[in-house]
C-alpha cells in the first residue's frame, strides 16, 4: 500500500537508523531480497508489458567523389583505385585511361572489376556504396600508388553506414514477444534461423518488414556507432566509486578484447581498450560495498549503449533482425512477458497484492535488524513474516498458468464431484497438467 521510499524509511526507523549512507543501502538491498523472494514464491516474477519500439533507418556505407565529370585518367600515373568492403579483401583495379572520362564510364569500370559494392552516378559525380546496411557496412578506400583519387575527388579513408539492421529490445523483455505494426494492424511474425536462411536468399532486401528473427542476447541495447572507439561508464550516484568495477568484453578487428575499469561516481571513466562491438558488460564490487546508482555506458560518440539499474549485475538484451530491412524509420507496438524489476526509485511500487505489502517491512527487518543490534526485535519480525507469508500463499495460486483438474474422477453419477474445484480447498486432491 506504499511506494519504495515509505518502505525503506520505515525499516530505517524501526532500526533506529537515519537515511543515507550504508544503513540505507543495506535496507534497500534487504527489501529487494524479500521482494524477489515473494515474487518467486507466488509465481509473479513476470508480467505482460507493452512498449513502443522504434526502428531507425539503416543506411549503406556511401562515399561520393568531390569532383564532377569529366576526368583525365592517365595510365600509370592516375589510374589506380583500391577499396575494401565490410573489412573484406582489398580490391585494386585499373581505370580506363582517357582525357575526358565520364562519371558513367568510371562507374562501369568499378562495377565490372569489384564485388560487394555498387557504384553509380550522383549529380555527375561517382558514388560508391556497400551492398550491406548498418554500422557494420563499410567502404574503405585504400592508399595505392598512381591513384586516381585526386582526379576523382576521393580520400583514402573508411566510411561506415548508420544505425543497424539488428535491434536490441528493452532490458526487461524476456519472452512471448508480439510485434504489431500500428499503421496496418498486422503482426510481424517470428521465424527460425533455418527458415530465414532457406527463404531469404537476398538478406539485404529492403521494404516493409514481414518477419523477424531472434539473433541472440548482448550486454548492450545498441552497438557502438563507430568502429574502434573507447567505451565510457558513469554512475548516477557519487557514492559508486573505485570499489565498484565494470568489465566490458567485445571484439576489435575480429579479436576478442576485455577491460575492467573502476567507477568514479558521476564522472565518466573511459576504457583504454577500443571496441567494434560489445558482447558483455559485468558489474562487480569489493567486499562490503554495493551499487546505488544506474550505470550508463556510452560509445566514443556519446551514444547511449546501455543503462544498467543497480540490481542488474550483467544486462542481457534480446536482439532481433527484420526482413526485409526497413526502408524508412518505423514504430511498432511491442508486447512481451517482462521481468519485474527491483525497487530502485523512491516512487517505485511493489508489484504484488497491496494488502500484503507489509511483508516487505517484516522480511527486511528480520534480515537486517540484527546488524543494528536489534536481534530480539528481528526474531519477532521473522515470526510475523512467516505467518503473513503463509496467509498470502494460501490465497495465491503458485502456478497460475496451469489448468487445475480433479484427480481420480470416474464417469458415473455417483462418483462425480458435487461442487466445482475450489482453489485452496481441494489442492490436496488436485493435479496440474
Amino acid at each position: 500500500m506504499s511506494n519504495f521510499a515509505i518502505h525503506y524509511k520505515n525499516v530505517l526507523r524501526l532500526g533506529s537508523q537515519s537515511t543515507g549512507g550504508e544503513a540505507e543501502t543495506g535496507v534497500k538491498a534487504a527489501i529487494n531480497h524479500i521482494y524477489r523472494k515473494i515474487l518467486s514464491a507466488t509465481g509473479q516474477e513476470h508480467r505482460k508489458r507493452s512498449f513502443v519500439f522504434n526502428l531507425a533507418l539503416p543506411t549503406r556505407a556511401s562515399v561520393t567523389s568531390s569532383n564532377a565529370e569529366n576526368y583525365a585518367i592517365v595510365a600509370g600515373s592516375s589510374d589506380q583505385f583500391s577499396v575494401s568492403v565490410d573489412d573484406g579483401v582489398t580490391q585494386t583495379i585499373t581505370l580506363t585511361s582517357g582525357t575526358s572520362r565520364t562519371a558513367t564510364q568510371v562507374v562501369d569500370d568499378i562495377n565490372s572489376n569489384t564485388n560487394y559494392l555498387t557504384a553509380d552516378v550522383s549529380s555527375n559525380k561517382v558514388r560508391i556504396r556497400s551492398n550491406t546496411y548498418g554500422t557494420n557496412a563499410e567502404i574503405d578506400i585504400k592508399s595505392v600508388s598512381n591513384n586516381a583519387y585526386t582526379v576523382l575527388g576521393f580520400t583514402a579513408a573508411a566510411t561506415n553506414g548508420t544505425n543497424n539492421i539488428e535491434y536490441g529490445l528493452p532490458l526487461y523483455v524476456k519472452y512471448d514477444i508480439f510485434l504489431e505494426d500500428p499503421g496496418t494492424g498486422l503482426p510481424v511474425s517470428e521465424i527460425s534461423q533455418t527458415e530465414f536462411n532457406k527463404s531469404y536468399i537476398s538478406k539485404n532486401e529492403t521494404g516493409t518488414p514481414e518477419v523477424y528473427l531472434k539473433t541472440g542476447k548482448y550486454g548492450v541495447q545498441t552497438q557502438p556507432s563507430a568502429e574502434g572507439g573507447a567505451i565510457t561508464v558513469v554512475s548516477s550516484s557519487a557514492s559508486d566509486s573505485s570499489t565498484l568495477h565494470v568489465t566490458v568484453t567485445g571484439f576489435l578487428s575480429g579479436n576478442r578484447v576485455s577491460e575492467t575499469v573502476n567507477l568514479n561516481g558521476t564522472s565518466g571513466v573511459a576504457t583504454t581498450q577500443t571496441y567494434d562491438t560489445i558482447e558483455h558488460i559485468v558489474k562487480t564490487n569489493d567486499d562490503g560495498y554495493s551499487w546505488t546508482g544506474r550505470v550508463t555506458v556510452t560509445d566514443s560518440g556519446s551514444n547511449t549503449l546501455s543503462v544498467i539499474p543497480p540490481w542488474v549485475t550483467s544486462p542481457s538484451y534480446q536482439w532481433i533482425r527484420f526482413h526485409p530491412i526497413v526502408d524508412s524509420a518505423r514504430q511498432y507496438n511491442l508486447s512481451a512477458m517482462s521481468y519485474k524489476p527491483d525497487l530502485v526509485d523512491d516512487e517505485d511500487w511493489p508489484e504484488f497484492d497491496e494488502d500484503f505489502h507489509d511483508l516487505l517491512d517484516l522480511g527486511a527487518c528480520a534480515r537486517i535488524l540484527p546488524l543494528f543490534g536489534k536481534t530480539t526485535y528481528a526474531e519477532q519480525m521473522k515470526e510475523d513474516f512467516t505467518g503473513r507469508m503463509k496467509e498470502y500463499l494460501s490465497l495465491v495460486d503458485p502456478k497460475p498458468n496451469l489448468i487445475q483438474q480433479m484427480a481420480n474422477v470416474q464417469m458415473g453419477t455417483a462418483t462425480l464431484p458435487r461442487h466445482p474445484w475450489i482453489s485452496g480447498v481441494h489442492r490436496g486432491l488436485a493435479k496440474s497438467q
